[in-house]
This record gives C-alpha cells, sequence and structure tokens, in this order.
C-alpha cells in the first residue's frame, strides 16, 4: 500500500502545483493540454483571459485535450506568437452547425509566423477554418476544414506547404495561399467558389472536384502543376487572371470539364 501511495505523490504534486500556480497543464512530452474546460478557465498561456478564444502567447507545441466549442461571435484559437505548432490530436473545432447563423468566427486565427497545425477537424465558422493573412512558412497537414465559409485564408503568405488535408464543402473558396505555396494530396471539393486560389508554388497530386468556379484560380505569378484530378468544376480546370499569370504542366492532369478551360 505504501509503494502504491508513493507512485502517486509526483502526479498530486503536480496538480497541486497547477492549482497553486495556475500554471499551464502539460502532456507528457511537455506539449501545452488545451480543453474546454481550461478555455472557460483562462490562462492557458499568460494573458489567455476565461473563455474564448484561447490565446497563445508562447512558442511551443499545444495539444487538444477535448472538441473546442467557442460559441456565437468568437474565435476558437489565437495564435498571437511565432513557432508554435498544434495538434488537434484527432479532436474537432466546431464554430457551429454548417451554414448555421451567429455561428463562431474563426477557427484558428494565425497572428504569428511559422504555425503548424494537424491531425483533426475545424468546421462551421462564419470565416475562415484555419485564417492567417499575411503569416509565413504555414504548414497545415491532415486536417478536414469543412463546412466554413473558407478552408485555409492564407492570402498574401509566403512558403506555405498544405499537405493531405480534405478541405470541402465550404461555402466559398477551399484554399487562399499566397506566393512559393506548395499544395499537395488534398481532397478540395464542394467549395462554393474556387476550389484553389493561388498567387504562385506548387499544385501536385490533388482531387480538385465539382467546385463553384475553377478548380485551380491562379492570381498574378506562375504555377507548377500535375497529377491533378480536376472534374465537374464550374467554370473549368485552371482560370488565369487576366493574362498576368502563368501555368506549366509538370505531368498530365485529368481533366473532365464542362467549361474549355481544361489545360
Amino acid at each position: 500500500m505504501i509503494s502504491k501511495f508513493s507512485a502517486l505523490i509526483p502526479g498530486i504534486l503536480f496538480a497541486v502545483l497547477v492549482l497553486i500556480t495556475g500554471a499551464p497543464a502539460q502532456a507528457a512530452d511537455g506539449q501545452i493540454l488545451i480543453t474546454h474546460a481550461k478555455a472557460l478557465g483562462g490562462n492557458v498561456t499568460p494573458g489567455d483571459a476565461a473563455n474564448y478564444p484561447v490565446t497563445l502567447s508562447r512558442s511551443g507545441s499545444y495539444i487538444l485535450g477535448s472538441d473546442l466549442s467557442p460559441g456565437p461571435n468568437r474565435d476558437a484559437i489565437v495564435v498571437a506568437s511565432s513557432d508554435i505548432a498544434i495538434d488537434l490530436n484527432g479532436f474537432k473545432i466546431s464554430g457551429g452547425p454548417a451554414g448555421g447563423t451567429n455561428n463562431a468566427r474563426f477557427g484558428i486565427l494565425a497572428n504569428g509566423d511559422r504555425l503548424t497545425v494537424r491531425n483533426g477537424t475545424i468546421t462551421g465558422f462564419e470565416s475562415s477554418a484555419i485564417q492567417a493573412p499575411n503569416r509565413h512558412y504555414l504548414i497545415v497537414e491532415q486536417m478536414r476544414m469543412i463546412n466554413s465559409l473558407h478552408g485555409i485564408s492564407n492570402p498574401t503568405g509566403r512558403f506555405a506547404r498544405i499537405q493531405n488535408n480534405t478541405i470541402a464543402t465550404n461555402l466559398r473558396t477551399g484554399i487562399i495561399c499566397g506566393a512559393n505555396c506548395h499544395v499537395e494530396s488534398n481532397v478540395v471539393s464542394g467549395n462554393g467558389y474556387w476550389g484553389i486560389y493561388i498567387d504562385a508554388g506548387t499544385v501536385l497530386d490533388n482531387t480538385i472536384t465539382n467546385n463553384g468556379r475553377s478548380g485551380i484560380y491562379v492570381i498574378s505569378g506562375t504555377i507548377g502543376y500535375g497529377n491533378n484530378t480536376l472534374i465537374g468544376n464550374n467554370t473549368g480546370s485552371v482560370q488565369i487572371d487576366g493574362g498576368s499569370a502563368y501555368w506549366f504542366q509538370l505531368h498530365p492532369n485529368l481533366c473532365i470539364e464542362s467549361a474549355t478551360s481544361c489545360y
């Protein structure tokens, strides 16, 4: 009995320390834990007020321990520092029902560079599932971003890598990214506007189908693209903005479109 009690002492002391100091709870590998209860309580990082959004003011690694539901007119997570990684750990960040009114605004709002988001679902936000305007070195992988206004919005950002995600049935655009953007092995389908709205970069091995406008829209730069499946996009496979942008086919693409812009 004594040995069993002794084994519990470190955990008890850690719990007491967290209660006394307000120190963020950490998972076994040093990741800082985010749960719905902790969001309501605040102090996930210094300066994080009670209730949503969860404000991440320190660089480091974070992991979800439950689903998050911020409620109407709020954001779920605000990234207030650079060099942050968020592992959703299979959990869901929900802004409300698909197409609902008075839903939450942003799933993850990034105000720092070098953000990584992986391994979960973000759904039902009145704006973007992930909003990272003018943020650089964004990585999004193994995510589902569905039923929001936009999936990923990284306008004027540079050096993003968006890989192995499902970005579907958003009201407007699936992926918006700036220059030097690498988009690979995603399902980008059923979005109301464009599938991928890109300034410049590489688009490879994606399934881009049944989007309300073109599958790929090139804003002003140059893209290389290949091995994509483009089917049923309403205004064709690739649309070039005003002749100021260029595309180069790296490998053959499968295109079955009602419009003529199938390259």
